[in-house]
């Protein structure tokens, strides 16, 4: 009687833990991407409109899961704190001088959202995730100097390319790692799980 309670519970608990859907991550994806690209390109009130459409769609669907949001919260910093460090070292600068500024605190803060529905997929592969990090950390740095006006990076360009690399091949395993401890969020699985709201 005990081992059919047992196994009814475990049925129960498997019922309400999920995966985020592949169309999901694609959305979430293309939104970023969008959103990235409109910080980019487009005057600031083109691409804050854009932001709070990523913001609430986000939102309006992770609400439930406080778990999650506290995670969110942690990556933003960990980037805002990144970021800090890497402008003050002067691996990169702004036009703003030695504040970061609103568009690139509230990519992190987007990017913490892909990262929680995405990224934590590599839960088991953290190699895999430091490579791709080394090559996509440098590329989006690249990429924005490159298109956003009042952005640049030092030289040697190499050499600061270089350095943002290794930094993102340490950072993003770094904050799986910790996300992987976190008892409430054991498995990539469990990340939205109604287990989790606590």
């Amino acid at each position: 009687m005990a081992d059919d309670t047992s196994c009814s519970e475990r049925k129960k608990s498997a019922a309400l833990t999920y995966s985020v859907s592949t169309r999901y991550k694609i959305v979430s994806f293309v939104m970023f991407q969008a959103a990235w690209f409109s910080v980019m390109l487009l005057p600031v009130f083109v691409y804050v409109p854009i932001i709070l459409a990523f913001f609430i769609v986000h939102i309006g669907w992770i609400v439930p899961y406080r778990r999650v949001w506290i995670w969110i919260v942690r990556i933003s910093v960990l980037g805002w704190l990144l970021d800090s460090m890497l402008l003050h070292m002067g691996v990169f600068d702004f036009s703003s001088g030695s504040v970061l500024p609103f568009w690139l605190l509230s990519l992190w803060t987007m990017f913490a959202f892909i990262f929680m529905t995405s990224v934590v997929e590599f839960r088991d592969r953290l190699g895999l995730l430091a490579v791709i990090s080394f090559v996509s950390g440098p590329a989006s740095y690249y990429g924005g100097v490159q298109l956003k006006a009042g952005a640049s990076l030092a030289d040697p360009l190499w050499q600061s390319l270089l350095f943002i690399g290794v930094a993102w091949c340490f950072f993003t395993p770094f904050i799986l790692s910790l996300i992987s401890k976190d008892p409430l969020l054991a498995s990539p699985a469990n990340v939205f799980s109604k287990t989790s709201k606590s």
